[in-house]
């Protein structure tokens, strides 16, 4: 069987999260993969201090603000450190979700997408 990348698939875009706000969720559907690379990147105010924290959830459906979730884990940011990259192996869920935490002093405005490894 062939393995097939896809191309990055945009999860969130251009997003604002204000000083102590937690984000909405953003989810995209994850069925066919056997692994992911997520990338995540976010810009804020020159001299913040804080963290920002990204928290995935493993879901079934794609009703993202309502659905179950299921956490899967949380990666802290330090504000030196402003973009990243997570692989995550063999989902089990149809539908994954990501939420930001913006715990600075700084507003935040953040970008995340995804990368799709399945097999044919």
């Amino acid at each position: 069987m062939p393995v097939i990348k896809t191309i990055p698939l945009a999860l969130a875009s251009g997003v604002t999260v204000g000083i102590d706000v937690t984000s909405s969720y953003y989810g995209i559907d994850i069925a066919d993969y056997v692994a992911l690379g997520l990338d995540f990147s976010y810009t804020l105010g020159a001299g913040a201090t804080g963290k920002v924290y990204l928290k995935v959830y493993g879901c079934n459906d794609s009703a993202y603000s309502t659905n179950e979730k299921f956490h899967i884990l949380t990666y802290e940011y330090d504000v030196s450190e402003t973009n990243g990259h997570i692989s995550l192996r063999c989902m089990e869920f149809r539908n994954m979700a990501i939420k930001v935490i913006n715990n600075t002093n700084s507003a935040i405005v953040f970008t995340s997408s995804i990368i799709g490894v399945r097999l044919t």
